[in-house]
């Protein structure tokens, strides 16, 4: 399971959030006519940072954006503040599948920005979108097989 992956998913098993996007979270591409709240991340950067230790084994501190979409600007709000109480210095966890395991060691967020309004797509409708940056420290484990 990928890094982005295993954040949406910890995403989604939060109430918090899951009450505002339902399971409207996405990897990278954003479906055509999707309801609105959701989120879709996408992955910036994942460099190996252990490349550059002596007993570094495997750490990388990969940059992740989410961007949230809503309909009006309260619930844009809502979204982001739950997202950030969620995401934001996160003490670190196993998330992820049974292939390959995510330890997050640490999120923090990157860049707030403002919360802007953008057209949709068609150019009828406004759509009210955030992003939020996030570096997240984790190690990947694969098993091992006996």
């Amino acid at each position: 399971m990928s890094v982005v992956a295993a954040i949406l998913e910890y995403l989604g098993d939060q109430e918090g959030v899951s009450d505002l996007v339902d399971d409207r979270l996405f990897d990278t591409d954003l479906p055509q006519r999707v309801a609105r709240p959701n989120i879709v991340a996408q992955l910036i950067s994942d460099p190996d940072i252990a490349q550059h230790m002596t007993a570094g084994g495997g750490l990388h501190r990969a940059r992740i954006q989410l961007v949230m979409r809503a309909s009006n600007g309260r619930d844009l709000q809502r979204v982001c503040d739950a997202v950030y109480a969620e995401m934001h210095g996160h003490p670190g966890d196993t998330i992820g599948g049974d292939d390959v395991e995510t330890h997050v060691r640490s999120i923090r967020l990157e860049d707030a920005g403002k919360l802007p309004s953008e057209a949709d797509a068609g150019g009828q409708a406004t759509v009210h979108v955030h992003r939020q940056d996030y570096m997240v420290t984790y190690r990947r484990t694969v098993p091992t097989f006996s």
